[in-house]
């Protein structure tokens, strides 16, 4: 189930032929060693890019999420959206979320995300390192 606040992505909507989706590969699962766990400069970097893979739309996208602590997100398996959601799980940060079953008949491909007991936290304080340090 999507909770009350879900949102959906642009890469949700591509799976609707409404705008083009351009598959990315996830990335490789890292075990967390805590419910948030750090992440290393290497892999801080693997999701700088992830991130900078993302549509403007996947980005505004994360922007309410991170304004609305009971929002999740669909988008589509194999999207750079579902990389970049399939890293934060993979780092502790990101949850998956049951897509209701009705759902899933029509667009099989569909994905759900949300973020994980203070995953929230730690996805805003590297979003913000993020952008200081990209060059304007």
């Amino acid at each position: 189930m999507v909770s009350r606040g879900a949102v959906l992505s642009m890469g949700f909507l591509a799976c609707l032929g409404l705008f083009a989706c351009t598959p990315a590969p996830a990335p490789a699962p890292e075990a967390p060693s805590s419910a948030v766990a750090q992440i290393s400069p290497k892999r801080s970097a693997a999701l700088g890019s992830a991130y900078e893979a993302l549509s403007p739309g996947d980005k505004s996208t994360l922007d309410a999420l991170l304004d609305d602590p009971e929002a999740s997100l669909l988008t589509v398996a194999g999207s750079a959206n579902d990389a970049f959601w399939s890293f934060l799980v993979a780092v502790g940060w990101g949850l998956p979320v049951q897509v209701e079953a009705q759902i899933l008949q029509a667009l099989p491909a569909a994905r759900g995300f949300g973020f994980a007991p203070g995953g929230r936290d730690k996805v805003a304080e590297w979003l913000r390192n993020h952008k200081a340090q990209k060059p304007i």
